[in-house]
């Protein structure tokens, strides 16, 4: 799979964040990362690892040895001498820009920039979506269980091993203006009902890769269990209750998860990452392919599930809500 990367590169586009130094990938410190200083890069992602090594063009070598140099600036989410795809995707945002600058309140030390000098910076806007949808699955080999109107949405897997997930979607065509560039993507959720014996735990989020829709069914008091499944809802079978299906039980999601976020205890949690920037940038350019996002928790263990609120919560503090960074169309 990370031999297709090239292609991301026409899809991504900058993000906020900055260094107090020229970056490792710019191996003639021009300030601006090249498409061969990329592609350096890239040979150390698809090799899982990369070490110093003294006579080299840029003082690295791919896979793994000796560590006794300064960590590559594209190493730092973990510091783990190995380039991640988010990390890889941070470079390729700096590719995009037109050049980039030192930021010490970016994520990797850098920002990118967007004009030429004396042209100004473009506006960067934000915008606040609620869903549009959003569901809660419930492992059931009939599809017999469903809560698309209720106000909590689950993930994670049960005391007594049965497993949860959700969905959600934005409308992004009708908030963003057609030639937006996406800069950032935040989804914030509120956290209403942990275990306290379950402790922290990742809640994973992965592109949905099916049309599906929300549907009527009302879970009762917690919602744990969910409710009985009315036409039209999305159940762990059904796309479409009852009569157009996932390809898969549990739903159609890309295996890749587009960013992770361990949580707790309740609370307000966010994901952010430029795998999720890209997911959003995408369903803007071409909203045909906008099914939203899953919800996984950790699965495999019992009492991993967690509650969030969902977008029918009469609460409005407390409902979803995705932060979009943009700069409009030139």
């Amino acid at each position: 799979m990370k031999y297709f990367i090239l292609s991301l590169i026409l899809l991504l586009l900058p993000a906020t964040g900055a260094i107090a130094q020229t970056h490792s990938a710019d191996v003639d410190a021009d300030l601006t990362i090249s498409l061969s200083e990329t592609l350096r890069v890239i040979q150390f992602f698809n090799l899982d690892a990369l070490h110093c090594q003294d006579g080299t063009e840029d003082g690295y070598a791919p896979g793994t040895g000796a560590e006794n140099c300064a960590p590559h600036n594209s190493d730092y989410d973990p510091q783990d001498w190995s380039i991640s795809l988010s990390e890889l995707l941070r470079l390729i945002q700096l590719f995009n820009a037109l050049g980039y600058a030192a930021d010490a309140g970016g994520e990797d030390g850098f920002r990118p920039i967007f004009s030429a000098e004396g042209e100004g910076e473009p506006e960067l806007l934000q915008v606040a979506l609620p869903p549009a949808a959003d569901a809660a699955l419930y492992e059931n080999n009939t599809g017999a269980l469903a809560n698309g109107s209720g106000i909590y949405l689950f993930a994670g897997q049960t005391a007594v091993g049965e497993l949860r997930r959700s969905v959600l979607r934005f409308d992004i065509a009708a908030a963003l203006p057609a030639g937006a560039t996406v800069v950032s993507a935040t989804l914030r959720l509120n956290l209403s009902r942990t275990n306290l014996d379950s402790g922290p735990r990742p809640i994973y989020l992965h592109p949905a890769l099916t049309a599906w829709n929300e549907g009527p069914s009302d879970a009762e008091t917690e919602e744990g269990v969910g409710a009985l499944s009315e036409p039209g809802d999305t159940t762990w079978l059904h796309t479409f209750y009852d009569g157009e299906f996932w390809n898969v039980p549990g739903g159609d999601f890309d295996a890749v998860a587009s960013a992770t976020q361990t949580v707790n205890l309740v609370g307000f949690y966010s994901w952010s990452s430029a795998q999720m920037a890209a997911d959003v940038q995408a369903w803007l350019d071409t909203p045909a392919t906008n099914f939203g996002w899953f919800m996984l928790g950790q699965e495999g263990a019992n009492l991993t599930a967690k509650r969030f609120d969902s977008r029918e919560h009469p609460d409005a503090g407390r409902k979803p809500a995705l932060i979009i960074e943009y700069l409009p169309a030139k």
